[in-house]
Order: C-alpha cells, then structure tokens, then sequence
C-alpha cells in the first residue's frame, strides 16, 4: 500500500508511514524520460516533487524555505542537463544540503552517452546509474539505492561516481560541441503552481496502468553499483542504444520494469536541440604546453609555450603571424603589446622587446633589446611616460627606458617585489616583503606603504581611487589610493591568487578564490552580494560581453550570470586550461596543458 491506499483504508495521518519525498532534476528536453521515471518512482511509493519543464528558475528554493525539504535528489544526466543553469544552480543547493547534513544522498541517472570529463566535479552525486545500457538495471539499483538511504539516513556503501565503469564515452573525435541557438538569459521566468502546494505533503496517488499497476513491488537490499555491466563489454556495445540513436531513428526501446511492475519506456518524439553552451570556433595545435595568453593590438594574439616560442596570432585567418623562438620557456607573466613591439620574459630571467613587423627576416632581428638577470623571474611589466617598469620576483623593481632598455631607477636590493606594478597618475603600484606600496613613478620614492597584509602575487587594479588587493593572507583589501589607509577587508575561506576584476558601472568587485569560490563584492563596501561554488580553485575571471568568465584548476571553463552568479553554461576543454583567459569579439580564448588552443563561440 501507498498512502493514498493507507487514507482510503481509514488509517490515521499519524500512523501511516511518510513516503520518501524526492526531488527530481531534468532538462527540458528530457522531459518524456523524466515523466517515465517520475511514474516508476510513485508507483513504488515515492512522493515526487520537481521543477516545472522549461522553467528558468528551480523550484528547490522554494521547498527550503517552506522546510519541505527532500530526502533524496535525483537527476537524469545527459547533455543538455550539463549545460543546464537551473540544474546547476540545483546541484549547488544539493551540495549545501548535503554539507549540512538536511538531504540523505543526490543520485544521478545516465539517460545519454556522455563524456566522463564533461560531468562536472562539484557535483555532489553519492552514486551514478548507467541507464543507456540496461533501463531496467538502472531502475532497479536506484530504487535499491533510494530505500536504502531513506532506511538509514545516508547511503551506505557508496563509492564516487567516477569509479562507475560503465559511463560511454560518446565523443570519439575532438571538439564535437553544436552551437548554442538561443541565449538562455532570455527566456522568460516560468513560476508554476506546485503539485505539493499544502504545508504537509502526501504521496502522489499511482497512475492508472491497467492491469499491470501493482504498487510498489518488495525489492531485496542490492550492492549499490549493481551488477557488473563492464563483464560483456562487447555486448553491451553491439547493444547499445543511446538516446541520440532513438531521436534520429524514432525508434522507441521499450525495457520491462521491476518484478513486473509495468513497462518502462524510453522514448523522445523530438529531435535534440542545440545546447546553450559554447561553439567550438577553430583550434591550434602548439605542440607543446602553453604557459601564457594574451591579446594584442588589432587582431593579434600572443602565445608562449613551454619550448621558448613566443607565438603572434591572426585571430581571423587562425595562423600564425610569426614566431619568435628563445632558448627557455616564455615566462607565464602575459606579454604586454605596444604598437610595433611586444615585451615578453623568458624562465631564464631576460626580458625582451620584440618586434612586432612581418618584415622581420631573421630571429635575431625582431629581438630589439634584451634585459637578462641572473635567477630572477620577470613579472609583467607596466608601460608608460615612456618607461618600462617591470618587477625582479623577490629582487627589485626596475624602470627601463622602453626603447633602449636601459635602466632609468631601481630599486633597493631588499625591496622584494611579489607583485606586478600598476602605473596610474604617474604613481606605481606594487607589492614587496607583505605591504603594498605607492612609488613616484619618476624617482621611484616611497609616498606611501600598508602594514603587513601578507604575501601578494596578483595585479591590483585601480578604480575610482580604490587599489584592490588579493592576498595570501585569505584577504581581499579596498586601500585608499592617495593614502593607502584601508576602506574594507573581507576574509576568504583560502589563499587568493587572482586578480580583483572591478564592474565599475554596477560597483562589484569580482574575485575568484583557492576556497573553490567566485566572490562578487560590494566595490565601496565590501559586502557580499554572492559567491558561487565551483569545482576547484578559481583563477583571475573575465568581465566581457555582459557575462563573467572563469576558469578552474580541475579545467572548466563557466560563463556565470554577474548579477546572481548563476552558472550559464560550463565547459571541459582539453586536459586542463593552463592560460589566463582571453575574451575577444563573441569569442573565448584559451590554452590547454595537452597543446592546444582553443577560440570558442561564446552566445
């Protein structure tokens, strides 16, 4: 018996027993497939709770607030669940819930070949089915698995997702990703009324399925990962049937269900749309590992790799301009382009101007002058009143004449720099030894310096007479630019790498953190307005095109929602993105540790 069975018997509402109360997590467009498992699930006594098909905003929220929260939450996995922004706004609530120990396991159900690289890592999932081999197997391992958690509390005996043996991997070749056809930013918020809508929820009554509406069957208690599917690995590839095989073909794969309890049937009378993510322009084998990104004047953009190539591309024809070559590695400070030259730094400590003319014959030649140290890297340089001023790590801070390279000051010995400078109204910005500094660009004095706010590696930029600093210290500061006093200090969950990205226009403060957080903070005050999790630590984001990018150390790359934070869309790029992020005209640029880089359509 079910519940609503329990109330036609005369039980009282005290003594029946509570159905386990799930939230189920789809795309739109796998919505037939979500309506087959919503009704296995209820036929078996689970009260199933979800947010309406083509809304834009979940309706998990909602149940939090109201404290009718789920014990378990399922989400059907394919590729457009991926670029889902409302099921990854879901999984990031899931992962919350789950920390504070309000939801019992979050379980995912293949319902599409995907990529295993492509799921993202943040996603909280106690267990993963493959339902593109065996439906009925899946259905039965995540009906186990789903009564087994409510039984105890937690799922016993589970294992992380990625040790699930089963997951296909269904792009065989490079960069198979379609190309968004609609922004998802513009849909319109749909707000549908609830199924459960009362304060007390009850089961769903079954729905009617003639003569074979059993109720929910009594199943033994299973290992959670099932049988072993991997034993007929040949097998399961002659048979398998993926969901993109049952949209080209109309073919419907029709599976029975557990201990006869109806048909289950997997079948979609629409072909799948585009996905609401990026569109893979062109790439370009390095052939080695990038170390640096950055976009030049006009339509260049600047390369450098592991081998010493400093590498200026066309960004329309795709192919090199030409390529300079150096004995070590390009140091990973981005090049800095005037017009002509470009000023670039090598792991051996040389600094160089580079010509930037096509007309150059030799290698030699388009080297203009060369500033070599000994043992000291190379931060990158400021331009400007016709000097270069560039940072020795951890020696001193020079200012070199930008068309000679000779020194016009220096620093003491002793001063450290950490940092690279800032040059804005003829002052420098820079910091040294834990305290940041404002230098006379002229001489070089000191006009000011901050007490000891920790170890700073990042640029600090300077906007409405505000310097923002990250800091190792699990700091970020606003200093007064004229006198260096402090305006606010937010604490951070970890050590900050990254640059402060500043929308002066909307006064934010966008700062991506080693706590796997992207902050947005109030620019005059500091406050938070949000913070977003994602799946490791965060590197300097990108503000262009009314979008905020990033990307992680596991090698994601987001588009979030500056406003909310909402992520729009995410993406796997090769093995690992290694370069700063660079946004030209409706395309991202990338570089990635298996030698490629990556221009991708960006909606």
């Amino acid at each position: 018996m079910d519940g609503s069975d329990l109330a036609r018997a005369g039980w009282p509402e005290e003594a029946r027993p509570r159905p386990l109360q799930l939230f189920l997590s789809y795309a739109a467009a796998e919505r037939e497939i979500a309506n087959t498992i919503a009704t296995q699930l209820r036929q078996r006594g689970f009260a199933i709770e979800s947010t309406p098909s083509g809304a834009t905003t979940s309706a998990l929220p909602r149940l939090i607030e109201t404290r009718m929260l789920p014990d378990s939450v399922v989400v059907i996995l394919s590729p457009d669940a991926l670029w889902s922004p409302v099921i990854a706004e879901e999984m990031r609530l899931a992962a919350e819930l789950l920390g504070g120990q309000r939801l019992r396991s979050v379980f995912g159900v293949i319902a599409a070949s995907l990529k295993r690289g492509n799921i993202p890592a943040n996603w909280p999932f106690t267990h993963v089915f493959d339902a593109t081999t065996s439906p009925m197997i899946a259905m039965h391992d995540l009906d186990a698995a789903l009564r087994a958690a409510g039984a105890s509390g937690q799922a016993p005996g589970v294992s992380p997702w990625l040790r699930h043996s089963t997951i296909p991997d269904e792009q065989t070749t490079r960069l198979v990703v379609p190309a968004p056809s609609a922004d998802l930013a513009d849909q319109n918020t749909v707000r549908s009324p609830s199924v459960y809508s009362g304060a007390r929820r009850s089961a769903a009554p079954p729905i009617s399925a003639s003569a074979d509406e059993l109720g929910p069957p009594t199943l033994p208690t299973l290992p959670l990962a099932g049988p072993d599917l991997a034993a007929n690995t040949s097998a399961s590839k002659r048979s398998l049937i993926t969901r993109r095989t049952l949209l080209s073909t109309g073919v419907v794969a029709v599976a029975s269900a557990l201990v006869g309890a109806g048909v289950y049937r997997w079948r979609s009378s629409q072909k799948a749309g585009p996905l609401p993510g990026p569109s893979v322009r062109w790439t370009y084998s390095i052939a080695n590992r990038p170390t640096t990104l950055a976009m030049g004047l006009g339509n260049d953009l600047y390369v450098g790799t592991d081998d010493g190539r400093l590498i200026a591309f066309d960004r329309d024809t795709h192919l090199p301009r030409w390529t300079y070559r150096a004995n070590v590695a390009i140091a990973p400070s981005s090049p800095v382009a005037i017009p002509g030259a470009v000023y670039v730094s090598t792991t051996d400590a040389t600094l160089y101007r580079l010509s930037d003319e096509l007309a150059v014959a030799t290698n030699e030649q388009r080297v203009a002058w060369r500033f070599r140290l000994i043992d000291r890297l190379f931060l990158r340089p400021a331009v400007g009143n016709g000097a270069l001023y560039v940072s020795a790590y951890f020696n001193r801070l020079y200012a070199l004449d930008s068309q000679t390279g000779n020194i016009q000051w220096r620093s003491k010995a002793t001063f450290n720099p950490s940092s690279p400078p800032t040059l804005v109204d003829n002052r420098l910005y820079v910091a040294a030894a834990k305290s940041v500094y404002a230098l006379d660009a002229a001489t070089g004095a000191t006009i000011w310096q901050t007490p000891d706010i920790g170890t700073v590696y990042a640029s600090m930029p300077i906007v409405g007479g505000v310097v923002y600093v990250s800091s190792l210290a699990r700091a970020v500061y606003a200093l007064d630019a004229a006198t260096g006093e402090q305006r606010w200090t937010v604490a951070t969950g970890d050590k900050v790498y990254s640059t402060p990205v500043i929308d002066e226009q909307q006064g934010v403060v966008y700062i991506g953190g080693s706590d796997k957080y992207l902050y947005a903070l109030d620019a005059a005050s500091g406050a938070l307005h949000w913070r977003q999790v994602l799946d490791s630590p965060v590197s300097t984001p990108v503000l262009a095109n009314g979008r905020l990018y990033a990307s992680s150390d596991a090698g994601y790359l987001y588009a979030l929602d500056p406003s909310s934070g909402a992520v729009i869309w995410q993406y796997a790029a090769g093995n690992g993105i290694v370069t700063p992020l660079v946004v030209g005209a409706q395309t991202l640029y990338a570089g990635t540790v298996d030698g490629y880089l990556y221009a991708l359509g960006i909606p």
